[in-house]
């Protein structure tokens, strides 16, 4: 592009320019035109490689530091999951001791509830023993009476 650009301005200069004020043929001044736009063109394909050279010395930097970041978010997030995992492990132990605590204290209410059904069961039957007991005593009792009032 800059070449077309450079032969058009040559063509324009050489067709419509003035010529220097000087004692150089029109031969003259166009070379030192041309070398002056070789220059130019040097200058700037050493321009471009520069900032080609930048251009790829900064998008390093850039993947080193996305890559930076992306390590120091993988370790927090790492970190993070570890310290979930232990709370959830400490909830988990926490829960079990409590089911646990909650198990032996069902099994010890039911076996005060057994031992108290067995003690009542045994004194409803003392307490059935002793009234059967005192309903044949107040049999003889009336027993007697009755042989003593019949006499």
């Amino acid at each position: 592009m800059l070449r077309v650009v450079s032969i058009i301005a040559l063509f324009y200069s050489s067709c419509f320019g003035h010529e220097p004020q000087c004692i150089c043929s029109k031969y003259h001044y166009e070379e030192s035109l041309l070398e002056k736009m070789i220059r130019t063109e040097i200058q700037f394909e050493e321009l471009q490689k520069k900032l080609d050279t930048t251009l790829k010395e900064e998008q390093n930097n850039l993947d080193a530091m996305l890559k930076e970041q992306q390590n120091n978010l993988d370790a927090m997030l790492k970190e993070q999951q570890h310290n979930l995992d232990a709370r959830l492990k400490e909830q988990q132990n926490n829960l079990d001791a409590m089911l646990k605590q909650t198990v032996n204290k069902t099994d010890f209410i039911e076996e005060e509830m057994n031992r108290f059904t067995e003690r009542s069961k045994r004194d409803r039957e003392e307490t059935m023993a002793t009234i059967n007991q005192e309903k044949v005593n107040i049999n003889e009792s009336l027993t007697q009476i009755n042989k003593l009032a019949g006499e």
